[in-house]
Formats: C-alpha cells, structure tokens, sequence
C-alpha cells in the first residue's frame, strides 16, 4: 500500500510507548507511587514483576513530584 502506518513502539505492556509522555492520576493514598515504583523496577530490570511485558530492559528515570525525599526513602532499599 502507498501509505503505511508504522506500529507503536511499545516500551512497557500497552502502557508506555516510546516518545511519548504518559502521566499517571488519580485520588491521594490509591498506592500511584508504590505503582510507579515496581514500574520502574520492572523496566530497568527487564523483568516482568507485576505481569506486564517488558520488552527490554531500560533506562528509567524516576521523577517524584509529590513526595518528599524522606519519604520516597523510606520506601526504597536501606542504605
């Protein structure tokens, strides 16, 4: 066909497709955060933790702006 539309570069299930932005909202205290998290762990561990695929492992930038930093460390790993 002279006109091909070229399939969505999936990076993440059906939830996050490569160059695009995605945002996440919903009610405070629905677990958004703890989500995003095991999100991301999947994604740079390529790994499918919460049964979503992943198509490969990836750089993820984590970027938390309703917590403070003494919360999102109390969630993570000590050190």
């Amino acid at each position: 066909p002279p006109f091909c539309i070229a399939p969505r570069p999936w990076l993440y299930g059906e939830t996050l497709i490569g160059g695009q932005l995605s945002v996440l909202a919903a009610a405070g205290g629905t677990g958004k955060s703890a989500l995003v998290m095991a999100e991301a762990v999947a994604m740079a561990s390529g790994r499918s933790l919460l049964g979503t695929r992943v198509f490969q492992p990836l750089r993820v930038w984590l970027l938390a702006l309703e917590e403070p930093e003494q919360e999102i460390a109390r969630r993570g790993p000590s050190r």
